[in-house]
């Protein structure tokens, strides 16, 4: 890796950790556990940063990831090709214990490659939503940026991985026809992309606001019905109770992605 490069990827990896804490130098992956539903891991250098209080002593030294979730899988594929190649990697910290009591979670991990690897090198790649058509090659994942080595190119780039559970709404008690949904969540904020619904496993925007006809308020009494996570259409109060921001959504696609979400492996 040229020191231009190298540049390019530290200030990259730097800009993507603002809300969490860089725990301690590069270093290597001493130990990497799975039991259940989560993971956890040890680096062969001691934490430096403020501890999350609800830390146990034995344990101040462990990571833990849930694995069950996008960033987990993600995160544990990294430290699986980390230890693979005897990479180096950098920790964030999430400052909570919330995957596993007494034992501070991972938010992100940055792999660092030295002098006679390549930037390229990683086995964790980034593919199109078709989970064929590779992007390229994973170098870092936090708080649900993707930073990748564009092979195509030779540069590094980011992706935005936006998802969301939140209820999608109806005028229709069985849940079908037009769907709403909250505008802020389901807008294409800063040309990132529009943001994959996992309750419909579509992409999903949100018509503006401004245009009455989009609003879902201007049907008076009519009841509304929101579609939840767990598959369940349950009744949400009436139309003219939801504010201007509920307005209409469509399927879209993805720029980079395509009609599925792209996939990390």
């Amino acid at each position: 890796m040229t020191k231009k490069k190298l540049t390019i990827l530290m200030n990259v990896a730097l800009s993507l950790t603002s809300a969490t804490t860089l725990a301690q130098a590069p270093a290597k992956v001493t130990s990497l556990n799975v039991q259940g539903t989560t993971a956890t891991f040890t680096l062969n250098a001691e934490k430096t940063h403020t501890l999350p209080t609800c830390i146990n002593g034995d344990t101040r030294q462990l990571w833990s990831l849930d694995i069950t979730s996008i960033q987990g899988r993600a995160l544990y594929s990294l430290l699986l090709t980390a230890v693979s190649k005897s990479q180096l990697v950098v920790a964030q910290s999430a400052n909570n214990c919330d995957v596993l009591a007494g034992i501070e979670q991972v938010a992100g991990l940055n792999v660092s490659f030295n002098d006679a690897q390549s930037a390229g090198s990683s086995t964790v790649g980034l593919y199109k939503g078709d989970g064929v058509t590779k992007v390229g090659d994973v170098i870092t994942v936090a708080s649900g940026y993707v930073t990748y080595h564009d092979k195509a190119n030779n540069w590094f780039a980011q992706f935005t991985r936006r998802n969301s559970n939140s209820p999608v709404y109806y005028l229709d008690a069985q849940c079908q026809g037009q769907p709403y949904g909250l505008s802020g969540t389901w807008s294409d904020s800063h040309n990132q992309g529009p943001t994959y619904s996992t309750i419909l496993n579509a992409f999903l925007l949100a018509s503006p606001s401004w245009e009455t006809s989009n609003r879902l308020n201007i049907y008076g009494g009519n009841k509304v019905y929101a579609h939840l996570e767990d598959g369940s259409c349950v009744e949400n109060g009436v139309s003219y109770e939801k504010d201007a921001s509920y307005t209409k959504l469509s399927e879209t696609t993805h720029p980079m992605c395509g009609d599925k979400q792209c996939v990390i492996k």
